[in-house]
């Protein structure tokens, strides 16, 4: 499962983070977008492909969108 995550550096900048759910701890460069545009092209992907996932970075409004174009597509 992925999941959907964010932080701030400590210089004020938002980094974003998709990562594994068996992975908490250790955050891998593969995983950080630095562009909050490509992570949410990212996490649609997830969405729109049905794969389950935990979202913590994005507002409910935007991934519900998402939800409802992989139900009108099925």
């Amino acid at each position: 499962m992925k999941v959907f995550d964010k932080f701030l550096t400590q210089d004020g900048f938002d980094l974003w983070w998709l990562h594994d759910s068996d992975n908490q701890i250790k955050i891998y460069e593969d995983d950080l977008y630095y562009d909050e545009h490509n992570f949410l092209e990212a996490c649609e992907d997830i969405v729109l492909s049905g794969e389950e996932y935990v979202n913590y970075a994005i507002d409910d409004e935007t991934i519900e969108g998402w939800e409802k174009q992989l139900l009108f597509n099925q």
